[in-house]
């Protein structure tokens, strides 16, 4: 096949190529096809988060086991505070919880190998993410009159509890009503920023003097330029385009490749082969989406190399338990550093607006994590780079637990 090509390519190094085996379809296929190539067992490295539900390394093992790879397993209790500061400084910019996870194996995977192998680009190929079908869900909501959406579903969402759980019944109905408002480029555009700040929570956050300098700034613009840009006539089409050109080269490859050079490890990675990306360009929709089922045609050729349990699970990643963490070791830091932000203190952020997220969060029962990682991410990042305070420092004031 043509992804056993471009593994098979990837494979070629003068040192001993290790890949990553995480559990989920991508980097496990992958994983999976280098075992079947190379004559030597390769090795293979997981990590599991030590949170009740949240551990990935009893499906990883079971791969390990088939393909009998020299494998390497760490159940491990992230150190984010430990961490954050200089992750933040190998990165360059905020980032999203990904980025704790891979820094947290390239540093243990590193032990073992120079070159390793990972599952970037799958999900952009063959259609991974559940907002490719629930786009599709949402053009036949959106035909419900608006009258209706807007004030008969909206209040009966508002009585779901919010719950702290990834992606609860509360946050994915919140998700479809508020972008059934939305059509084409912009709907799509709207599900990506959902997550995290739209306009009116901008406006809320920030000053009054700095949002009149930005409210004409539309982020959503730079999503939409692609959606609408693509060469294609399906909606899928367009959404996994929009997605090649942006969230995987300033997202995902970004943390992907900082992270592991950060600790002199190179990434690589096999679906982002220009001929396999040109092949899956080809390849119709309805071969990557069925109904609700996604990456159909790629399950198809991972029913050859890997266990049924694995590839009829639901994709998780660190991101799913980041509501946990944010309740237990991480509350110390928020208070800390967004109860005494200095964006706050510059005239960037309404320290007010802060407040009110986190009370939200901890004490209204909203589920803000995201939100409130990111509002970390870019304090501590504006501390680095904008104010010049040292690293060791910032990292003192997020052990201290938070000031009451």
């Amino acid at each position: 096949t043509q992804l056993m090509r471009a593994v098979e390519s990837h494979l070629v190094s003068d040192v001993p190529v290790g890949a990553f085996l995480s559990g989920g379809l991508d980097s496990t296929l992958v994983a999976a096809m280098a075992a079947t190539i190379q004559r030597q067992p390769i090795q293979t490295f997981s990590m599991g988060i030590d949170q009740k539900g949240f551990n990935e390394i009893p499906f990883a093992r079971q791969v390990a086991e088939r393909y009998r790879t020299d494998h390497h397993e760490w159940l491990v209790q992230p150190d984010i505070l430990g961490t954050l500061p200089e992750l933040i400084w190998h990165l360059d910019e905020p980032s999203d919880p990904l980025a704790a996870c891979m820094y947290a194996i390239s540093r243990l995977t590193r032990q073992h190998v120079k070159v390793v192998l990972g599952g970037d680009g799958g999900d952009e190929l063959f259609g991974g993410y559940e907002r490719y079908w629930g786009n599709q869900v949402l053009g036949y909501y959106s035909l419900l009159p608006d009258i209706i959406r807007r004030q008969v579903v909206r209040r009966l969402i508002d009585l779901l509890p919010e719950g702290r759980a990834y992606k609860n019944l509360a946050q994915k109905f919140r998700w479809m009503n508020t972008l059934s408002f939305y059509e084409g480029s912009e709907r799509y555009a709207q599900a990506m920023i959902f997550p995290w700040f739209g306009p009116d929570a901008k406006q809320k956050l920030y000053t009054e003097s700095w949002w009149s300098k930005l409210e004409k700034e539309d982020s959503s613009d730079h999503v939409v330029r692609f959606y609408e840009g693509a060469k294609a006539d399906e909606i899928v089409d367009r959404m996994l385009h929009a997605d090649l050109s942006t969230r995987l080269p300033e997202h995902s490859l970004m943390i992907f490749d900082r992270t592991a050079m950060a600790v002199g490890l190179e990434g690589r990675s096999p679906y982002l082969d220009h001929s396999l990306v040109e092949f899956a360009a080809r390849i119709p929709t309805a071969l990557k989406l069925k109904g609700k089922s996604l990456r159909y045609i790629q399950k198809k050729v991972a029913k050859e190399f890997l266990p049924p349990a694995l590839l009829s699970r639901e994709k998780q990643g660190f991101s799913t338990a980041l509501p946990y963490f944010l309740k237990g070791t991480l509350r110390g830091a928020i208070a800390d550093l967004l109860g005494y932000s200095q964006i706050a203190s510059d005239g960037y952020f309404r320290q007010g607006g802060l407040n009110n997220l986190v009370e939200e969060h901890y004490v209204g029962g909203v589920d803000h994590s995201s939100r409130l990682w990111m509002l970390m991410n870019l304090e501590i990042w504006y501390r680095i780079f904008i104010r010049k305070e040292n690293r060791e420092e910032i990292l003192q004031d997020t052990n201290k637990g938070g000031r009451q």
